[in-house]
């Protein structure tokens, strides 16, 4: 978390009991629990035709919007204004700031740039890296051969990406790590913008597919 909020917004939150992370895991968990409500209704579109009394996640998710937003703003714009005093560490906030300039965004819009990519990023990398660990500890000749590379290519030094070529075994590794425990693996559910067909089932425009990346 703390390395996905570096490269966004240029700071670091180290501890658990960082305000910013526990804002940010506690929007996480409501909006969780909210997708459960909005299966529902994506499989049978009639019921968002209920009134709010018989559908209150509908309430808890205006409610949530409005808190989350406000949150959101705030920090994207204490973001914006270290980029335009010029005092910000390098960040996506920077790419971020000039599209909102070229493109006419509002706070809210660049604000849920970043959170998106926040929470692409936050989830993802921890559940590959406790899958790594797992394996490491599972197989740990494995680990023995991997360090094994990474002593011989990188001696004293730190890595770069220029390095990338030269670790083949580490780059099995990784792969390896998101083909046995992906993070998403039922994925995300996607909607045909066009008719298309796979393996001989014809799949119409609109449908909703699911992609079984297990």
């Amino acid at each position: 978390m703390s390395l996905v909020t570096q490269v966004i917004f240029g700071f670091r939150t180290p501890t658990a009991d960082n305000e910013y992370m526990k804002q940010v895991f506690k929007n996480v968990n409501v909006v969780a629990g909210l997708a459960h409500s909005a299966a529902i209704v994506d499989n049978f579109p009639a019921l968002k035709h209920l009134p709010d009394i018989l559908l209150p996640a509908r309430t808890l998710a205006r409610e949530h919007f409005k808190q989350e937003k406000e949150f959101l703003e705030n920090v994207w714009r204490r973001a914006k204004q270290l980029v335009e005093t010029g005092t910000s560490n390098p960040s996506l906030a920077d790419e971020i700031y000039k599209a909102q300039k070229s493109e006419g965004w509002d706070d809210g819009v660049a604000a849920y740039a970043c959170l998106t990519i926040q929470e692409a990023g936050a989830d993802t990398s921890m559940v590959s890296i406790l899958g790594f660990i797992q394996a490491m500890v599972l197989y740990p000749e494995v680990q023995k051969k991997g360090q094994e590379e990474v002593d011989r290519v990188f001696g004293d030094r730190l890595p770069s990406l220029d390095d990338a070529m030269s670790l083949p075994y580490i780059q099995a590794c990784v792969k390896e790590t998101l083909r046995w425990l992906p993070a998403t693996p039922l994925a995300l559910p996607h909607c045909l913008t066009q008719d298309d067909e796979y393996l001989g089932y014809t799949i119409p425009k609109g449908a909703t597919v699911i992609a079984n990346v297990w």
